[in-house]
């Protein structure tokens, strides 16, 4: 007969179960609480070790086993059946079935959990760093457009407004310009009428005539001056823009009347 009690050691950590008596099939259902420093996905063990109990003499070891822990350090917990050897180290079909359950102690979770706490919150403050400094740089770019822009629709608008100016300095002139030449016209015609029939008192008709044609020639010689500076305004205005010198009606009637003037060279 044997009375089976078992011993499971880990390192320094021993513990026995109570002592079965007259059973070669024992089950101690029992529980341990060890605290085990080890690290996760180790390949530690706790090693087991069936002792038969003598009344008189030295208690003999009956079959020995190893239970790994990687399992339930990874998971939590871990069923097992352990197989065993004799003491001199034979395979046996004998099993040996535990329950092995792993937790880690409070303060060590909440260490943990600090620790990925405190990382993550360092990976945040340098993503938000990095997003505050793409945010500076964008917003430098867009203001420098924006000046770009402002500047560039300034100038235009002083281009507009000048552009403007001249154009309405050029109708201005083009109505003087047009008022003179109107006037000059009608000083012709009036110049064309007396020469056709002028009332001669003078004792030297010649001579008077010859005067008055070198008035009408001085006042043509005008004429043609201030026409050639208007045209050459007109030259610098846009085609769309200019308007005719003198009128139709205006260029018929004072062609009709220059045809019929007489001027003495």
């Amino acid at each position: 007969k044997i009375d089976p009690y078992c011993d499971l050691t880990f390192h320094e950590e021993k513990s026995t179960t109570k002592t079965i008596s007259n059973d070669q099939s024992p089950e101690w259902n029992e529980t341990f609480k060890w605290t085990l420093e080890v690290v996760p996905g180790s390949d530690e063990a706790v090693e087991v070790e069936i002792m038969d109990h003598e009344t008189l003499g030295k208690n003999r070891p009956i079959v020995k086993g190893v239970i790994p822990l990687a399992t339930a350090l990874e998971q939590g917990s871990d069923s097992q059946e352990v197989s065993l050897t004799s003491p001199e180290g034979d395979a046996l079909e004998s099993k040996l079935f535990v329950d092995v359950k792993y937790r880690v102690p409070v303060s060590e979770s909440l260490k943990k959990d600090l620790n990925e706490a405190k990382k993550k919150i360092e990976e945040l403050e340098e993503l938000l760093k990095k997003l505050k400094a793409e945010a500076a740089e964008k917003e430098q770019e867009l203001t420098a457009q924006i000046e770009s822009l402002t500047s560039e629709l300034e100038a235009l608008k002083s281009t507009v407004d000048q552009k403007e100016t001249e154009l309405s300095q050029s109708k201005e002139e083009n109505e003087s310009l047009k008022a003179k030449l109107s006037e000059a016209e009608t000083k012709i015609r009036q110049l064309g009428g007396d020469s056709a029939g002028p009332s001669v008192s003078s004792d030297d008709p010649d001579k008077e005539l010859k005067a008055q044609n070198q008035s009408l020639k001085e006042e043509v010689t005008a004429l043609k001056r201030q026409v050639a500076e208007l045209q050459s305004k007109r030259d610098q205005e846009p085609v769309s823009e200019r308007e005719p010198l003198i009128p139709e009606n205006q260029q018929q009637q004072g062609g009709g009347q220059r045809s019929g003037c007489c001027v003495l060279l």
